[in-house]
């Protein structure tokens, strides 16, 4: 049933199910994951003062739209790269040319250009790509049953990485500026450009997509992405769910890079020099918090989330609390409030909303997996950026728009992402019942367990009483009694060393269990036995 877990994975079962081997696989994932954020939220970081502090707030939003055309003008080149080398050597690529491009922008600042607008562009296409490549790659090495067990804690280490990445970077704006934040950031990533290659090589065979690595992509350019997309009816939902997503938090930003302004106008606040390290110690703060709460939710919420609610449940969470925040801030925009929303709007996006995202993707074809994704994870994402930019300048110079009223707009938004997650779950779980796998075997049944009234039991299930029929499973135990109701209080089975324990009473008469092992789809065996007395004076 189980093979011997290490100490490292039988502590990684404290926050998901994982199976003997896969423990060294979820290190190299997440430090993977980890670098690439850590990289990111530095550049990230470094972009806001650049930018904003000598600007308005409206300037970041036409950069974010700006970055979306030159990243449709960027896809041709990653389309011919995708048919032309391996997964492995397409983000070593990506990984190595990112890092050359930081370090070209970090001589540039050093002698004195302005990089603001260019910089802010080129780090909007930063994170879209590699965070995207990534996750294709990730996609690719895992088959679904794997991927829904191991997606929640990979992503731990992409918290961390998000956690660490803004303490660097405060630490690095308030004692060594700009510059030393690129060349850390460039240097980072370019430690990731070999990892590809070890990451998929330590993903045990009954874990791994077995032929993803066969899948050759058959579509022509961009297109064929997005024709993809448009004959899959998840695809498009998921499409239409990552566009909303993007136009309610790319507005968000926008609010609360206005919101800020606003409050360092409050404070007096008039040198550049000033401005630029007093907000740019707000957003390194402000990373903080975000990236503490995202890895508190990815340690403790996420995963529960996902074994004992399911899919349905966690799509909905951020759209729900969304809504309602930014209803709310309708009435109440002062930056207190601003700040706090936009801490949980990020927070949730990071953690239970990137798993769902990445999740989403398990259950598709090959095709739709590599092309559809990469086609919603570029050209849908970024179309929200001009969508936002747009509403960003309608707002202002049309319809006089306050802050009030375009988190009311938002909220308006909300109801209608709500609808397409709901759309989502109904597809997402078709897909899953359409091939539901076959169900856990019971392998060595055994029909009684000999107690001793009065005396401690301690019994240990045999690892061969079930077998799951995917490899790639990990079986859930649970017991009951043979009438459906709940074990005696004094007994208790103990799942993850598969042991039932207690001290049985004095007076103890026959009593049918029924042990069951399920597995990740909810398809189960049973085995039926009876905890027999014995007389302890003739058992020794």
């Amino acid at each position: 049933m189980t093979q011997t877990l290490s100490l490292f994975e039988r502590t990684l079962n404290l926050f998901t199910r994982v199976r003997a081997g896969e423990g060294r696989t979820v290190a190299v994932f997440a430090l993977y994951a980890g670098l690439i954020i850590i990289s990111y939220y530095i550049f990230k970081t470094l972009r806001e003062p650049l930018v904003i502090a000598s600007a308005s707030a409206d300037a970041k939003a036409y950069s974010t739209a700006l970055a979306a055309l030159v990243l449709l003008l960027f896809m041709p080149v990653y389309s011919s790269l995708f048919r032309a080398v391996s997964r492995e050597k397409l983000v070593m690529i990506l990984a190595l040319a990112f890092a050359a491009m930081g370090l070209i922008f970090a001589a540039c600042y050093q002698v004195g250009m302005n990089i603001g607008y260019a910089y802010y562009v080129w780090v909007s296409i930063y994170g879209v790509v590699m965070v995207a490549q990534f996750w294709v790659f990730a996609n690719g090495s895992f088959n679904v049953k794997s991927g829904k067990r191991l997606f929640p804690i990979i992503l731990m280490g992409a918290s961390v990485g998000g956690l660490m990445g803004a303490q660097i970077a405060s630490w690095v704006l308030s004692y060594s500026g700009v510059l030393s934040g690129l060349l850390v950031a460039s240097l980072v990533i370019a430690s990731t450009a070999a990892l590809p290659y070890f990451a998929r090589n330590t993903v045990p065979e009954d874990s791994r997509c077995i032929d993803c690595h066969l899948y050759q992509p058959k579509a022509s350019g961009l297109l064929g992405g997005i024709s993809v997309v448009f004959n899959s009816k998840l695809l498009l939902l998921i499409a239409g769910y990552a566009l909303i997503l993007n136009i309610i938090n790319s507005s968000g930003e926008y609010i609360f890079a206005q919101a800020l302004l606003d409050h360092v106008d409050s404070l007096g606040i008039v040198d550049l020099h000033q401005r630029q390290n007093y907000i740019g110690q707000v957003y390194a703060q402000f990373s903080f918090w975000v990236t503490a709460i995202a890895l508190a939710l990815q340690l403790f919420v996420v995963s529960r989330i996902f074994i004992h609610f399911g899919m349905p449940v966690a799509i909905l969470v951020m759209p729900v609390l969304m809504t309602i925040g930014y209803f709310l801030g309708g009435f109440l925009p002062v930056f207190s409030f601003i700040y706090l929303l936009k801490v949980t709007d990020n927070s949730l996006d990071y953690s239970i909303t990137n798993t769902v995202r990445q999740t989403l993707f398990l259950p598709v074809t090959h095709e739709e997996k590599f092309e559809g994704k990469t086609a919603i994870d570029t050209l849908f994402w970024r179309l929200g950026d001009l969508f936002q930019a747009g509403l960003i300048y309608a707002s202002i110079h049309w319809l006089g728009w306050g802050i009030a009223q375009l988190m009311m707009f938002c909220a308006v938004l909300g109801v209608i992402w709500i609808v397409f997650s709901r759309l989502i779950s109904t597809e997402y779980q078709r897909r899953i019942v359409e091939h539901p796998g076959e169900a856990p075997k019971l392998n060595a049944p055994f029909d009684e367990i000999p107690v001793m009234p009065g005396r401690e039991l301690l019994f240990r299930i045999p690892s061969n009483t079930f077998t799951a029929a995917d490899p790639s499973d990990c079986l859930h135990l649970s017991a009951k009694q043979a009438d459906g109701s709940a074990l005696p209080s004094w007994l208790n089975l103990h799942e993850k060393e598969a042991l039932f324990r207690g001290v049985a009473p004095h007076a103890l008469s026959p009593l049918s269990l029924k042990l069951t092992a399920s597995d990740d789809a909810g398809l189960c065996a049973h085995n039926h036995f009876v905890l027999q007395p014995i007389d302890p004076t003739t058992h020794y």
